[in-house]
C-alpha cells in the first residue's frame, strides 16, 4: 500500500471526524437535541463514527498491525459517503430552489452547522472515499446495501407524517399536504438518486483499487 496515500486518507478521516463534532456541538447549541428527525444529522453523525473507526484502522495500517480495511468499516464508510452525497445534491438541488432559490443558499451551505453538515463534511467524505482510502474491491450487492439506511429513514418519516406525529421535516416528507402521486414521485426521484450515487461511489472507488 502506498504510506503517503494512507496518511493522507488518515489526516483526511480525522478532519471529518473533527468538523462533524464541531458541526454537531453548533447545531445542538442552537437548535438543541432534535437532531434525530433530520436525515442529515443522522448521516452526519455515522459519518464521524465511520471515520473514526477507519482512522484507527489506518493508524493501525500505518504501524503494520493490520494489512487491510476489515469490510463492515468500509461499508459503514461507503453508506456514510451515499448518504452525505445525497444529503449535499439534495440540499443544492431541492432544498435551496425550494425554499428561496439562490437568497437562501448562504444560510443553507455556510450558516452555522450547515457549513460542516451540508458542505464541508459531504465533500471530504467524498473526496476521502474515492481517491484516498485504502479500500479492497466492493461487490455489486452493497450498492443496494448501502440504501437500506435511507429505506429505514424513509419508512420511519412517513409513517410518523401519516400518524401526523411529525411535520416533515423535509417538503417531500410532508404526505398529508400533497398528491399522493407527488409523494411517489418525490420518493423515486429520492431513492433512484440515491441508487445512482451508489453505483457511481463503487465504480469509481474500484477504479482507485485497481491502480
Amino acid at each position: 500500500m502506498n504510506r503517503k496515500k494512507i496518511m493522507a486518507a488518515l489526516f483526511c478521516n480525522l478532519l471529518i471526524v473533527l468538523f462533524e463534532a464541531v458541526g454537531g456541538w453548533l447545531y445542538v447549541c442552537r437548535s438543541g437535541w432534535d437532531f434525530a428527525q433530520f436525515y442529515t444529522e443522522d448521516s452526519n453523525v455515522f459519518a464521524m463514527l465511520a471515520c473514526s473507526c477507519l482512522a484507527i484502522s489506518e493508524i493501525q495500517i500505518l504501524r503494520g498491525k493490520k494489512t487491510a480495511i476489515p469490510h463492515w468499516i468500509q461499508f459503514a464508510k461507503y453508506i456514510s459517503a451515499v448518504c452525505l452525497t445525497l444529503t449535499f445534491f439534495v440540499v443544492i438541488f431541492v432544498l435551496i430552489p425550494i425554499q428561496g432559490g439562490i437568497s437562501t443558499a448562504h444560510f443553507m451551505l455556510v450558516d452555522g452547522s450547515m457549513l460542516y453538515h451540508h458542505l464541508l463534511c459531504p465533500i471530504l467524505v467524498f473526496i476521502s472515499f474515492v481517491w484516498l482510502d485504502p479500500l479492497r474491491p466492493m461487490a455489486k450487492k452493497d450498492t443496494l446495501a448501502v440504501l437500506v439506511p435511507t429505506l429505514i429513514y424513509a419508512g420511519i418519516m412517513i409513517v410518523l407524517n401519516l400518524l401526523q406525529l411529525a411535520d416533515g421535516p423535509y417538503p417531500f416528507l410532508r404526505i398529508a399536504q400533497q398528491p399522493w402521486f407527488a409523494s411517489v414521485l418525490w420518493m423515486g426521484l429520492i431513492l433512484g438518486g440515491a441508487y445512482g450515487i451508489a453505483w457511481i461511489l463503487r465504480v469509481l472507488a474500484q477504479r482507485q483499487t485497481d491502480c
